[in-house]
Order: C-alpha cells, then structure tokens, then sequence
C-alpha cells in the first residue's frame, strides 16, 4: 500500500515521470496477488502517462481494469476518452465521455468528470455558443447543478466558462 502512495504522491506533486516508475514496479510486484491496490496503481499509470502526453499508452493501461469491475470499466473508459483527446481524435473522445456521462450506473465524481471532458471537447473544436449552453445545463443552472459537488470537475467547468465568453 506504501508503494501505491508513494506513487500517488508523485502524481499529486506534478512528478508523473516518477509516479510511473514507482506504479508500474509496484503492479509488477503485485500482479498475481491481485492485491486490492492493483487497479488503483494501473489507473495511476494511466494519468501519469496521460500527464506526460503519452496518450495511447495511457489507454493501454486504463484498457488493463476492465476485469476489476463495472466501476473500474468506467474509469477505464473515462481515461481512454482523456487520452483520445490528448490525441486530438475528438470525435471518439466525444463518444467516450458519453458513454460514461450516460450511463446510469456512473457515479456523480465520474459523472461530473465525463461531462466536463466532453465539453472541454467542444471548447477544442471552438464551438462555443453550444459549449456555453451545456455549461449552463450541466453545472450552473435547475437541479442538475445544485446536486454536483465544488470539486475538480466544477472548477474546470468554472473554468472553461471563462474561456467561452472570452
């Protein structure tokens, strides 16, 4: 579990390069134990290699938690989307973060993180009014918006409000 921290504090402080090394020794060593840390390690393996622009590496390894469960599955899905759009395939990026943003079963942390992937999609393609438009909807406007949490996804919405009406 020190291990998997470890590389979580790597993360956390901007050192993907070094949460990598530290996630990957650490999946290696605890592979055939299927030790409860193990897809929290690959899915760290995947941000970090998302966070050094290595966008179909990152899909591999979000690819490798689908036999961990339904909720790995859409962490999984939610990463490969991430790495489409790394990748400028914003199209498919589109259809990622939909599945995960439509899907019943998401939980609200994923959820809210889907649908702001998607919209930050929309930003790249410079479609702005509809961006504007799904921001309202989704995070600043009714009921939908009052039950989403301040967290990270709420501050990047925040965020590309700003870039919208700029």
């Amino acid at each position: 579990e020190l291990q998997y921290l470890k590389g979580k504090a790597h993360l956390g402080a901007g050192e993907a390069g070094k949460a990598d090394v530290v996630f990957q020794e650490f999946a290696v060593a605890n592979k055939e134990n299927k030790d409860y840390w193990l897809p929290h390690a690959m899915y760290g393996r995947g941000q970090a290699s998302l966070d050094l622009g290595r966008g179909n590496s990152a899909r591999t390894h979000f690819q490798g938690l689908a036999p961990f469960g339904p909720t790995w599955v859409l962490r999984a899905k939610l990463g490969e989307a991430q790495g489409l759009f790394l990748a400028k395939k914003y199209v498919e990026a589109r259809s990622k973060f939909n599945e995960v943003a439509n899907n019943r079963k998401t939980p609200p942390s994923l959820k809210g993180a889907a649908v702001v992937g998607r919209i930050d999609v929309i930003v790249s393609q410079k479609q702005y009014d509809t961006a504007v438009s799904e921001l309202e909807k989704n995070f600043f406007s009714g009921s939908v918006g009052q039950g989403l949490d301040y967290g990270k996804s709420r501050a990047r919405a925040t965020y590309l409000m700003g870039v919208c009406h700029k």
